[in-house]
Formats: C-alpha cells, sequence, structure tokens
C-alpha cells in the first residue's frame, strides 16, 4: 500500500501555493505603495515593515504554515448591491466587481 510521507500536505500543496502567491504579491505591492498594500492585503504595519525585508526563504518557510494566510474581506454594501440585482452568468463577477470598486471608491474618498 502506497502512503503519503508524514510530513506532506494532506491538500496536495494546494495551500502552500495559495500562501506563498499571497506573501509574494503583498510583498510586491508593498514595494511600490505600502500604505495601499496594508489596506488591499488586510495586514498590520509591523507585519509590512516584515514581510517587505523578508527573503525568499521566509516566505516559502512561512508559506508552509497549515493556516490560510489571508481572509475574504468584501464589504457589506458589496454583496448587498449582488443580491439585489440577481445577474446571470459571467455578469455575476463584472456586478461584484462594480460594486466593489464603488465600496472601495466610497472607502477612500
Amino acid at each position: 500500500m502506497d502512503r503519503e510521507p508524514v510530513d506532506a500536505p494532506a491538500d496536495g500543496g494546494r495551500l502552500f501555493s495559495l500562501n506563498l502567491s499571497y506573501l509574494m504579491e503583498a510583498q510586491r505591492e508593498l514595494q511600490g505603495d505600502p500604505v495601499r498594500a496594508q489596506l488591499l492585503f488586510g495586514i498590520s504595519a509591523d507585519f509590512a515593515d516584515w514581510l517587505s525585508r523578508a527573503s525568499a526563504a521566509d516566505l516559502v518557510e512561512l508559506a508552509r504554515s497549515p493556516v490560510v494566510m489571508f481572509r475574504l474581506d468584501v464589504p457589506p454594501e458589496a454583496f448587498h448591491a449582488l443580491a439585489n440585482t440577481r445577474p446571470q452568468g459571467e455578469r455575476v463577477a463584472s456586478r461584484l466587481h462594480a460594486a466593489l470598486r464603488r465600496c472601495c471608491s466610497q472607502a477612500t474618498a
């Protein structure tokens, strides 16, 4: 009987890949606009400071954590706007995107 090694991720590495992508993108965004990156990625100033200086090895080590590094944080107003329109098919994504843009532009105004 074939068995996975004990240290192999149960999800086949999907969580690691997701975490690493998130951390790398947050780090890249921090290099361009730290304030925007903190807002977009929902990270504290302390974590942003560490992440902006972290090496690739640091990111890989953190990405191996058995938890999701981010959380979905969609403004309730965006969901309400979407729920009230009942779009079909591909229009769902475009309506949600438009609702998110409205909410975000109001939050930064």
